[in-house]
């Protein structure tokens, strides 16, 4: 089940929260060399980030997967948004009525777990896509490159922080790294905008970090945020590329 959160921080206290914020985190940084960039482009006016489906800007064969199984998986509607999950047993979607009619972020992230699902049983099993060693191999890869080559202040240096999947994504490949998570959430929260972060506990397995990243890249890559897919290609291009070839591969078998 995903958390998710808002806080805003006005004026001043946005100043000092980034600067407090950023002494710290350069502080346990310090064997390093040269403090990071994070936190500093937290200062950046944001606000949250409209996200569009549907449209051209979506990889045609992610669209063609998520229009199939919108029409092939049940929905069972829930009163508050933060119970919205997906169950692979029954191949069933839990999510708000308003999240479904809008095809929300949430409903759209939640039937991506559903097109894992669809790609990891098309050879009659039910194991998820993600779960697979090709997904979880380039998994490995891009958790190297990232842990390598990005600070966390290269987020913020782009709109694409203000997709909340990429957050989600983050929190996943830093889960095992509780100062990386504290400038993430620092720079969130000072940043004032939507992001998504899992019950850590949920995250300490494996499986459930793999799903999880999945399911944000297919958002994504269906979505009209080309901040955010910038991002992927830059930091998760093994695990984005492992994504489009299985699509493509499902959907040439189904055409």
């Amino acid at each position: 089940m995903r958390g998710v959160f808002r806080c805003m921080v006005p004026g001043l206290l946005l100043v000092v929260c980034v600067a407090l914020s950023f002494g710290v985190y350069a502080g346990l940084h310090r064997r390093k060399g040269a403090a990071p960039k994070a936190l500093l482009a937290s200062l950046i006016p944001a606000g949250t980030r409209t996200l569009c489906f549907d449209g051209v800007q979506a990889n045609p064969d992610c669209q063609l997967l998520f229009d199939l199984v919108r029409q092939t998986t049940d929905v069972a509607y829930v009163q508050d948004a933060t119970q919205s999950r997906y169950d692979p047993r029954r191949d069933l979607v839990y999510m708000t009525s308003q999240m479904a009619e809008d095809v929300t972020a949430e409903a759209v992230h939640e039937y991506g777990h559903a097109v894992d699902r669809y790609l990891g049983s098309r050879d009659g099993g039910c194991a998820y896509y993600s779960q697979g060693p090709a997904f979880a191999q380039a998994y490995q890869s891009d958790q190297a490159l990232v842990y390598r080559d990005l600070e966390p202040g290269d987020v913020f240096s782009t709109s694409a922080f203000r997709n909340p999947a990429v957050s989600d994504i983050l929190f996943a490949l830093f889960a095992s790294h509780p100062s990386e998570q504290d400038v993430l959430l620092a720079s969130y929260r000072c940043a004032g905008v939507t992001f998504w972060r899992h019950d850590e506990e949920y995250l300490a397995d494996a499986g459930h970090r793999l799903t999880e990243v999945f399911a944000d890249i297919f958002l994504i890559l269906i979505s009209d945020d080309e901040a955010a897919k910038s991002f992927l290609y830059a930091y998760l291009p093994q695990c984005t590329g492992s994504l489009l070839c299985a699509a493509e591969q499902a959907v040439q078998s189904i055409k």
